[in-house]
């Protein structure tokens, strides 16, 4: 499994559906190749509220998605 969107976590009494985009990988790897991904840092994302990981980074949580499971880029 390769990630590659990182958002900051939402209030822990509700699981949020929305965020800002604040890193990504280099892009999806498929046989060898790069593909760059579909959003940036700064996006603002709706996405599975299954979809995705909870890590902590230097104490500050945050959710780790695979851009499949993003539903939209919210302009």
């Amino acid at each position: 499994n390769s990630f590659g969107i990182i958002l900051p976590h939402g209030d822990k009494k509700e699981k949020a559906e929305q965020g800002i985009v604040v890193a990504i990988s280099e892009g999806k790897k498929v046989d060898g190749k790069v593909f760059p991904l579909s959003v940036k840092v700064g996006d603002k994302v709706a996405f599975s509220k299954y979809g995705y990981e909870d890590i902590n980074v230097d104490g500050e949580e945050l959710y780790l998605i695979k851009e499949d499971n993003l539903l939209a880029i919210i302009k």
